[in-house]
């Protein structure tokens, strides 16, 4: 596991896509009682941190921040706690 972690940091090392050290001024404290991505906090692969983030892409290397979890129980888990929070919206009696 370790190799390949070394391998990865290394191959974009040699490209534009490495971390600068920019993200650890966004980097986002674990919020208690909610998931990180429930409180909008996205993830750069690259610069393996969890960043609070207005953007799409990393201020840091430039690389695309995952909004979404990669594992299918964490993504239903997501889904059930957005889904919680558009119903009271959406059954709101109308004035």
């Amino acid at each position: 596991m370790f190799i390949f972690k070394y391998l990865r940091r290394f191959l974009y090392m040699e490209g534009k896509m490495t971390c600068k050290g920019i993200c650890i001024r966004h980097k986002a404290q674990k919020p208690v009682g909610s998931g990180r991505y429930v409180s909008g906090q996205k993830r750069c692969q690259i610069c393996e941190i969890f960043i609070k983030w207005d953007g799409l892409w990393c201020p840091c290397c430039g690389y695309r921040l995952r909004t979404k979890p990669r594992n299918l129980k964490y993504k239903a888990k997501l889904r059930a706690r957005r889904v919680k929070e558009i119903e009271p919206i959406l059954v709101a009696p109308v004035t």
